[in-house]
């Protein structure tokens, strides 16, 4: 939301916030509840307020548990929502189920029912969700079929989305990075140098580069794993900062700050 850094009061226990990007406003997750506060407490799901905290309304309600001595609806686990806060994926790891919802009061219906790791985010076009499995490999799940989609990624971890939702790259356990379209599959792994490997690599916020550090300097690739351009950083004192569309770089050397 534009009015991110506002706060706000809540008088109930709230586990997950996240911003809706395009839209206006913020998604809020209620814990699950118990006797002991259930009267004062808000029931266990997902709600939405608007940039001001103003007009909480429920959007997923918490899975009813199976026992019927437990009247109190379980808490969402995770969940991801797509930039305009018209549509939310939500996991609760008890019922090992994943759930797609409209976003607003719509109709859920589950979508997986097996045992994940994390939800990664929204495909470009929001018809699927990529999700990162137990075995270590990465799939696209349907949000209204439910059908599976391998990336062909297997035994990878942090795995980081892009911007555009169009590509993903994961570390694999050997210390190498992969890069992988998320549309049609194709992979490859990232560049490195076995005698001065590269670190981790990020997206820049627009996903314009991937950003990797080595000893005393900076790689950039291109969104498609390409080399771009490297950068020194014999003489960098702290972190380097990005301009919202990726057009530039500042890097802290020194005292002093530089343009790149």
């Amino acid at each position: 939301g534009i009015n991110a850094g506002l706060t706000c009061t809540i008088a109930s226990p709230i586990s997950d916030v996240r911003s809706i990007r395009d839209g206006a406003g913020f998604y809020l997750s209620a814990p699950t509840t118990n006797a002991s506060n259930a009267d004062t407490a808000l029931q266990a799901g997902i709600y939405r307020v608007d940039d001001w905290g103003r007009g909480m309304r429920l959007v997923l309600a918490g899975l009813l548990p199976p026992d019927i001595n437990e009247p109190y609806p379980q808490q969402w686990d995770s969940f991801v929502a797509n930039d305009q806060g018209t549509k939310i994926v939500a996991y609760n790891a008890n019922r090992k189920q994943l759930v797609a919802a409209g976003g607003e009061k719509k109709k859920k219906k589950v979508i997986y029912s097996k045992e994940i790791g994390s939800l990664i985010g929204f495909s470009k076009d929001d018809s699927e969700v990529f999700i990162h499995l137990m075995d270590g490999s990465v799939s696209a799940i349907h949000t209204a079929t439910g059908a599976q989609r391998s990336l062909g990624l297997d035994s990878v971890c942090n795995v980081r989305l892009s911007p555009d939702k169009q590509r993903l790259i994961a570390d694999k356990y050997t210390g190498e990075t992969v890069w992988t379209d998320t549309v049609t599959g194709v992979s490859k792994l990232l560049p490195t140098d076995s005698n001065d490997p590269t670190g981790s690599y990020y997206w820049s916020p627009k996903g314009t580069f991937l950003v990797g550090s080595a000893r005393e300097r900076m790689v950039l690739l291109d969104a498609d794993g390409n080399p771009f351009s490297e950068v020194s950083t014999k003489n960098q004192h702290g972190l380097e900062a990005w301009a919202e569309d990726s057009s530039e770089l500042y890097l802290p050397l020194s005292s002093n700050c530089l343009l790149s």
